[in-house]
Formats: C-alpha cells, structure tokens, sequence
C-alpha cells in the first residue's frame, strides 16, 4: 500500500519541522515553501506533503489536495499540527504573511475552521499534534504519533522557537 502523509497546519505551527521528521524517517519529499508534489507526480511508497494554511496566500481546498493523491493509488494520513497561537502569530508577522497581530490571529482562527471543517466533511481520519509537545519530549511524542499513524517516526534535532518570542510580550 502507498500511503501519502499530509502535513497541514496554519502558517508557522511546525509544518515545516514535522515534514523533516517524516523525510529524516524515510518518507519522499520536501520540507521546502514549494512542494516538489505541487507539480509532478506522487513517487514513492510513503510521501510526505506539506500545506501550511494559507499556502502562497491562498487558501487551500483540502478535497482538491486530496483528489489528485486519491488518483494516484495513495492513502492519505493527515497529521495536523497546532501550535499556540502567540508565537505563531509573532512568527506570522515576523516572516511577513500578515502585516500585524490582529490579521494573525484572525488567520490561525481562519486556518484551523477550514482544516477541521472539510476534515470532518469529507469523513477523512486525523492525528493532531502540538509543536510544543515535539519540541518538550520529541521522543515520546513521536512515538505515540508512530503508534497512532502507523509509521515510524524518527527524531530529529529540534529547536525551540517559541522561547524567542514570550521575551517581548505585546
């Protein structure tokens, strides 16, 4: 069976650091903006595919994601992750996806209705994650997401990028 994991979170909750961890456990991919998926073909046995919400500041249809995985003979495991809001929204604003705070949070909010929404419509299954559990215990965490998904996941060297932002409180 080919499974296709699908990454998918709001703009800066970890959707980058989690699709490292599957490609360093072996999955086909790239953790890059860009997806390699985005434009050719699914090859491999396990793919990994990333989509932050909003992607390239559209927002994304998680049936139009899926169809294409779905044609190709792909099963697709979505492993969501959620990260608290603060520092997401700082790092939003940091990386210049929204102009302030406000458009942030407003965006975090937009994202997750539209993720568990058509997840829930379409009846596809889910694991959900936080970033802060990884970054606090990413062998424990990973390995209960391992036993969840059915995949092995490996650890990989992880950084915690939350710390930088609750020194300057706003």
């Amino acid at each position: 069976m080919k499974r296709a994991f699908l990454i998918i979170g709001a703009e800066s909750s970890g959707t980058k650091m989690m699709t490292q961890i599957f490609i360093a456990s072996g999955c086909d991919g790239q953790a890059t903006h860009t997806q390699l998926w985005d434009n050719a073909p699914l090859q491999g046995r396990f793919i990994v595919w990333r989509r932050s919400v909003p992607h390239a500041k559209s927002w994304p249809s998680v049936y139009s994601w899926t169809t294409g995985i779905l044609d190709q003979g792909y099963s697709p495991a979505f492993v969501v992750i959620n990260r608290d809001w603060y520092p997401t929204a700082c790092s939003q604003v940091s990386h210049k996806h929204v102009l302030d705070m406000d458009e942030a949070y407003a965006n975090i909010k937009r994202a997750y209705n539209l993720i568990y929404s058509e997840l829930y419509s379409l009846g596809y299954n889910y694991t959900a994650i936080s970033y802060e559990s990884i970054v606090r215990d990413p062998k424990g965490s990973l390995s209960k997401l391992s036993n969840r998904i059915r995949y092995e996941l490996n650890s990989i060297d992880i950084q915690d990028q939350n710390s930088k932002w609750y020194g300057e409180m706003s």
